[in-house]
């Protein structure tokens, strides 16, 4: 019996969504700004043949280095060179996600797979336009829908509409997540057509706060990697509550939340709640940042909250809360 490697695994559920999709071309996103991909022994000997295949996604701004642009490569995954081009790209994905690639800052060099798009320069010019965002105060800002670390966080925020103007003219949107499954992103009730209809992507003041927060939860996941298997989708996202309560609560640097985002992650996605921490950050100075707020507490004061927090609590409290 053969033995299927993850990304062996992957390239065969690729090709399995292509064959039910009835087309077997698609685009692949690449992220040069840390590492070129091309230079990975997976692609040895294949930078002149990428170069051929790929459309810039220009990102035209004078702080944005051009080398750093993110690349559209063209695949058919019907074709053999391209199915192995696509399986190598697969396994630098999963390798992005190792623990030990985080914890060095490697960065993801595969953004993903876009099917249902005919027109690579379309493509790449609507891409563009989603990533360099013009904040509701004003000034642009870069939004790296290239990583899945960030699409995962934008796609959980969006609008049926703003999915189906982020996807623009691709109809779907598949990656590898950060436990190293395959993600896919489909405009989801959106009416027929609305996803290629122009419409630009823009998302209001709270979903910014809440974008702000998401790279603070991604910089807590590679200091707690070698835990990913352990964390949810779901503590995910309410480890993310929990960063927000804290800003709202006064705590604004990024450090903070991040050391909030981290402890979110390890000790309870609501340990901010428990009594001992809601009295310390209800008492707390303008001046006083998260780490020195807690700066007292014990692994084993730590350990004693996680359990704390673990209880049911009774059903009045949690009505309270939800309010």
């Amino acid at each position: 019996m053969s033995q299927f490697t993850p990304d062996l695994e992957l390239a065969e559920a690729l090709q399995q969504l292509a064959a039910a999709r009835g087309g077997s071309r698609c685009w692949l996103l690449i992220d040069p700004l840390l590492r070129t991909p091309s230079e990975d022994a997976e692609w040895q000997g294949l930078a002149g043949e990428l170069a051929a295949r790929e459309t810039p996604v220009r990102l035209e701004h004078r702080n944005i280095d051009p080398k750093a642009w993110p690349r559209l490569i063209a695949l058919d995954l019907a074709h053999p060179r391209d199915a192995d081009i696509s399986r190598a790209a697969a396994a630098m994905a999963i390798r992005d996600w190792s623990p030990d690639s985080l914890r060095q800052g490697l960065g993801r060099r595969i953004g993903g797979w876009l099917f249902g798009a005919t027109d690579s320069a379309a493509l790449a010019r609507h891409l563009a336009k989603a990533m360099l965002q013009v904040r509701p105060g004003g000034g642009r800002a870069l939004l790296r829908l290239h990583d899945p670390a960030v699409l995962d966080q934008a796609w959980s925020l969006a609008t049926s509409g703003q999915r189906a103007a982020l996807l623009g003219p691709a109809e779907l949107w598949v990656n590898v997540d950060r436990w190293t499954r395959l993600a896919s992103y489909g405009s989801d009730g959106a009416p027929a057509g609305e996803s290629r209809s122009g419409a630009l992507l823009q998302f209001d003041a709270e979903q910014w706060s809440r974008i702000d927060v998401s790279g603070a939860i991604n910089r807590a996941w590679r200091a707690v990697a070698e835990q990913a298997p352990a964390i949810t989708a779901d503590m995910l996202a309410r480890a993310a509550a929990c960063v927000r309560r804290g800003a709202a609560q006064g705590l604004q640097d990024p450090r903070d939340w991040e050391a909030m985002a981290t402890r979110a992650l390890t000790v309870h996605p609501e340990f901010d709640r428990h009594p001992r921490l809601a009295a310390l950050l209800e008492a707390r100075e303008p001046d006083v940042g998260f780490a020195r707020l807690v700066m007292d507490l014990t692994d084993a004061d730590w350990a004693a909250i996680a359990r704390d927090c673990r209880q049911p609590r009774p059903a009045h409290q949690r009505v309270r809360e939800e309010e």
